[in-house]
């Protein structure tokens, strides 16, 4: 019966070529742009799992409640990371991140901006998983002033000569010896470095005020957070002192949260939302199920000629059954071919829209164990639901009925038909709204008046430490120039930078706020 239903829908297929390609290319192009929505939601919730022992890593974040109201800070004290391994047994490992501002990078006669420098504690790569493709991971940071370069970064400065045991300087003012080298840092990582220099602890930071560093703790085997969450508050109590009415305390963040459930001041790097997964699982959703109301419209288009080929076999004495596994053959033929075809519509588009998200996504889906298999399952069930209701509905027909002249579908005044086709047209609609909001407000980011004229503008970043008080003579002698109308010092808006400091409104409420250093220019 399998067989005969094949013969029968390559014979369908070779009668009705227009209605074919229409059908393949509809289930095709929807399919497509549901795989490429689901390769790009599967990227955003892969981020920091490929550390082998992501589960068992956390965040250390502060949280100050005040009137009700809870500020969420990452950056924590240099301080806390000693006395964390000193009160809690439960806590594997805690190491430190600090990441230092662009810093001029210089190895012989090559000079470079970098602005991915960070400092970790010797311990971090007992914590986080990074491959190594030379040096020790256990004494890649033992030795003061040692750093561990990306492989990226000893192509820039080394090129094919091994960089082991070579000096680099930083900011002409301190050597630094490289001592390892590992792969570049995953795109789905919550932050990235060039540079990872051993961390130096600062006698100026020893103060339970001064926050600069990231910690982050791998948890004991065994050791569940809520069991070590319920001590932190009497670490609190015993080394910080509390002001006025704020409830300060710690608490300890999953690292596979950070990417998707975080948006806390002074993150290392801008994050997603949870949310915008909601969003665009949805839109994939709503095209799938566009493309199958496509499906089912063009084969009820078709009834006419199909109820009369359901009539004769029925006379013929074809049961219901057989028909409805046929309709359903003939349907999963389609989705099988539209799959194929969607695969190639994906791999066509991939570069191009991994240009368009700037990240290198999805080209190892062929070989993922569960994406490749999730997407054909699928296209099969598409293929499903697209032929169930034309099967169902053609098969229903009593033989001789089925045969006379007349469509099957335009007896009732809200046909299903009917339902179809205004529900494409609403998704359609819908989409397209949303797209033109999208694409204007994009053009709005892109050309909003700034208040400056930025082609005009020239950086010269961090030349305060070797001006010194010479300062202000620097920017006279840089006005003698009559092609220099005006110079001004400080830090830049809209780049990192500045102190965030508590204040309150006139309803008592706390917000965070940078405060910038600018002169009167």
């Amino acid at each position: 019966m399998f067989k005969n239903s094949l013969i029968l829908t390559f014979r369908n297929i070779i009668r009705n070529k227009v209605y074919f390609t229409i059908n393949v290319l509809g289930l095709a192009v929807g399919m497509a742009c549901c795989f490429l929505l689901l390769i790009f939601l599967m990227d955003e919730i892969s981020y920091d799992k490929f550390h082998k022992r992501s589960n068992r890593i956390y965040r250390v974040i502060g949280e100050t409640e005040y009137k009700g109201n809870i500020l969420k800070e990452t950056l924590t004290q240099e301080v806390l990371t000693p006395n964390l391994r000193l009160s809690f047994p439960a806590f594997e490992q805690v190491t430190r991140l600090q990441k230092s501002r662009e810093k001029l990078i210089r190895y012989q006669e090559k000079t470079f901006y970098e602005a991915r420098f960070f400092h970790a504690d010797d311990n971090f790569f007992e914590i986080f998983s990074f491959k190594f493709l030379q040096g020790d991971p256990q004494t890649a940071l033992v030795e003061p002033n040692s750093v561990v370069i990306t492989e990226s970064i000893k192509m820039k400065y080394f090129g094919s000569i091994n960089p082991i045991g070579k000096i680099i300087n930083f900011e002409n003012r301190k050597d630094y010896k490289v001592t390892a080298v590992i792969e570049d840092v995953p795109h789905n990582s919550h932050f990235h470095f060039d540079f990872l220099g051993r961390y130096e602890e600062d006698p100026a930071g020893q103060e339970w005020y001064m926050y600069s560093v990231y910690t982050y703790v791998l948890l004991q085997e065994n050791i569940h957070a809520d069991h070590v969450k319920a001590k932190l508050s009497d670490f609190v109590t015993k080394n910080i002192k509390i002001y006025g009415e704020e409830k300060f305390s710690y608490t300890l963040q999953p690292l596979k949260d950070i990417h998707l459930r975080s948006n806390t001041a002074n993150e290392i790097e801008a994050n997603s939302d949870e949310r915008y997964l909601m969003i665009f699982g949805g839109i994939a959703f709503l095209i799938l199920l566009m493309a199958c109301f496509n499906y089912m419209n063009l084969a009820i288009a078709l009834s006419l000629r199909r109820s009369k080929e359901v009539g004769i076999r029925k006379v013929l004495g074809a049961r219901r059954s057989q028909l409805v596994r046929h309709f359903l053959v003939e349907s999963l033929v389609f989705s099988l071919v539209a799959f194929i075809a969607a695969i190639v519509l994906v791999e066509t588009a991939l570069p191009v829209f991994s240009g368009f998200l700037q990240r290198p996504i999805g080209h190892e889906y062929l070989t993922n164990s569960m994406l490749l298999p999730g997407f054909l399952i699928l296209a099969l069930l598409t293929g499903f639901l697209a032929g169930s209701y034309p099967a169902f509905i053609l098969s229903a027909r009593r033989g001789v009925l089925a045969t006379r002249d007349g469509g099957l579908f335009t007896s009732s005044k809200f046909s299903l038909r009917k339902i179809f086709i205004v529900g494409q047209f609403v998704i359609t609609s819908i989409l397209i709204c949303t797209t033109l909001v999208i694409y204007y407000q994009l053009v709005y980011m892109q050309n909003k008046k700034l208040g400056f004229d930025k082609e005009r503008i020239i950086i010269v970043s961090d030349i305060s430490r070797a001006l010194g008080n010479r300062g202000q003579a620097f920017k006279d002698r840089l006005l003698q120039f009559p092609y220099i109308v005006k110079v001004a010092s400080g830090q830049i808006p809209g780049r990192k930078g500045g102190s965030f400091w508590g204040m309150m409104d006139k309803d008592n409420q706390r917000f965070k706020v940078q405060n910038l250093h600018i002169d009167h220019d």
